[in-house]
C-alpha cells in the first residue's frame, strides 16, 4: 500500500500512515515488493499550525503570555507517584495538556458535569534536560525531565490522546512519532 499523503509504503495491516499519520482512506494498491523507503521521494516535513481557538473553558486558566501560540492539545494524567495504601494504587490527576511555542501547560480537570480547570505545572521548553514520548498499545506517555534543587524532577504523563481544541472532544489519534516531531520542532523553536 502506499499513502497518497506522503507517498510513502505503508504495510496493509496499519491504520495509519507511521510517516505521516494519514488514515488508511488515503491508501492506494500499489502490487509493489514492500520497501520502507518512500516511493516517491518527497520533502516531507510535517508542518504544525498554530490552533487557532481554544475552548472558552481552558483560555483562562491556560494563562497565554502576550504572542505565545497553542499548537496542542492532549487530554492527560499526570502521574503523582503511587499512593500509601497497600493497594498500591496510581495516584494521577486528570487534566489536559497544552503545548505552546514556549512550554507545556497541564490544567488540571475538577468536575464531572461542569468541568473547571486550574493551572497545575508549566514547564519551559528552555529549562527542560530532556523529554520522552512513549507509545505501549496505541496509548502514548510523555516524560519531562527539568532540573531540580538536588538532581533531577521527573513529570510522568500517561494515556495522552489528542483533542479538538474548542470542543474538547478526542480526535483521531496520532502515531507517536507525529508527536515526537512536533515536541522536536518546539522545543528547538522551529515553529
Amino acid at each position: 500500500m502506499i499513502c497518497q499523503t506522503c507517498k510513502t509504503w505503508v504495510p496493509g495491516n496499519v491504520n495509519f500512515c507511521p510517516n505521516c499519520g494519514a488514515s488508511k482512506d488515503h491508501f492506494v494498491q500499489d502490487g509493489a515488493v514492500p520497501s520502507s523507503t518512500p516511493a516517491v521521494s518527497p520533502s516531507f516535513a510535517p508542518t504544525f499550525q498554530p490552533i487557532a481557538a481554544l475552548s472558552p473553558l481552558v483560555l483562562p486558566a491556560a494563562g497565554l503570555r502576550p504572542g505565545e501560540r497553542v499548537f496542542q492539545v492532549w487530554r492527560a494524567a499526570l502521574d503523582q507517584g503511587y499512593s500509601s495504601d497497600e493497594d498500591a494504587t496510581s495516584n494521577s490527576i486528570g487534566g489536559l495538556l497544552l503545548a505552546t511555542d514556549h512550554r507545556l501547560i497541564f490544567l488540571q480537570e475538577k468536575g464531572v458535569l461542569n468541568k473547571s480547570y486550574k493551572p497545575r505545572e508549566s514547564l519551559e521548553w528552555g529549562q527542560m534536560k530532556g523529554y520522552k514520548a512513549t507509545s505501549m498499545l496505541h496509548i502514548k506517555g510523555l516524560e519531562v525531565q527539568v532540573p531540580a534543587r538536588i538532581g533531577t524532577k521527573r513529570h510522568q504523563f500517561d494515556n495522552l490522546y489528542e483533542l479538538d481544541p474548542q470542543s474538547l472532544k478526542p480526535l483521531t489519534p496520532w502515531p507517536v512519532e507525529q508527536t515526537r516531531a512536533l515536541l522536536d520542532a518546539l522545543a528547538q523553536r522551529r515553529l
